[in-house]
Formats: C-alpha cells, sequence, structure tokens
C-alpha cells in the first residue's frame, strides 16, 4: 500500500510540473508563421501533403473552418524531435498530435498557428495534453509547408 503512495505522489507531482521558460510572446513566435502571396487553399493543402508526408494520419480537415489536426502513432521514430520544452521526452508509445489553424488576414496573406502536443498519463485526470516545444519540429514542418506552397506556386496549382 506504502509503494502505491508513493508511485502515486510521484506521478502526481510529475504531472503538476509546468514547462520552463517561453513567455507568451516566445510560444507565439515558435507557433505562428504568416504566409504572403498565396492562396488560403494553397497553404491549407501544403499542410496536409506535407504532415501526411511526414508520417502523420489526417484525424480532421475542414477547409472552411481552417483546421487540420493530425496524429501520428507512437510519437515518431525522431526522438531528438519529441522534447517537451526542452527538457522531458515523451514515451515513444505516446501519440503526438498536430492540429493548426488558418485564418486569412487578406487574398494573399494566410496567418497560421501550430501546435504539437502529445498524451502523458496521470492518475488524477486519466490522460493530459503536453504542448511540445521544440524549436526544430516547428521549424522542420513550416519550412516544408513553405516549400510546398512555393512548389504549387509555380506549377501553377494555387488555385
Amino acid at each position: 500500500m506504502m509503494r502505491w503512495v508513493a508511485h502515486f505522489w510521484i506521478l502526481f507531482l510529475l504531472g503538476c510540473t509546468s514547462v520552463p521558460g517561453l513567455s507568451p510572446a516566445e510560444r507565439r513566435s515558435l507557433q505562428m508563421r504568416t504566409f504572403q502571396r498565396t492562396t488560403y487553399e494553397n497553404v491549407f493543402r501544403a499542410f496536409g501533403a506535407v504532415l501526411q508526408a511526414s508520417g502523420y494520419v489526417i484525424k480532421k480537415q475542414e477547409m472552411t473552418r481552417g483546421l487540420i489536426v493530425a496524429q501520428m502513432p507512437g510519437g515518431g521514430s525522431d526522438s531528438s524531435l519529441a522534447t517537451t520544452g526542452g527538457s522531458e521526452k515523451p514515451r515513444v508509445s505516446q501519440p503526438i498530435e498536430v492540429s493548426v489553424n488558418l485564418e486569412k488576414v487578406n487574398l494573399s496573406t494566410i496567418e497560421t498557428r501550430m501546435i504539437i502536443q502529445t498524451e502523458a498519463s496521470s492518475l488524477m485526470s486519466g490522460q493530459q495534453s503536453r504542448e511540445i516545444l521544440d524549436e526544430k519540429r516547428y521549424k522542420s514542418i513550416y519550412d516544408s509547408v513553405r516549400i510546398e506552397v512555393e512548389r504549387h506556386l509555380i506549377q501553377g496549382k494555387s488555385q
């Protein structure tokens, strides 16, 4: 019984730790990008293509609402990219979820916000989401989306 109580408190305290260090402005700069001189549809399709090519399974896609939700079962194979807040690594069995919101600023400017998170178990509340705040992962996805957007523009597929 005492062993169970000790495990409970350890897990509870681990679940209560916060992600160190990022201010709201730093978090926004990590998660948000603006695409200019392109169409909303082009950016939306580029996100879908990049996420699928990266091994994510698209769970929800709503172009009119500007929402894409994708999941990588088992957290993916690149553990160096799967850090939370710089110090903690999710277990390989935990799925990683990416949600992307797109918003038209005008006809040729689209703002995006991408949030990457993983599920973490907690005895108190079952499953809890934890943000993955890894600059390399965000940069990799956004760079790939930018390349896909440009490729579509060159090929004339932006409509």
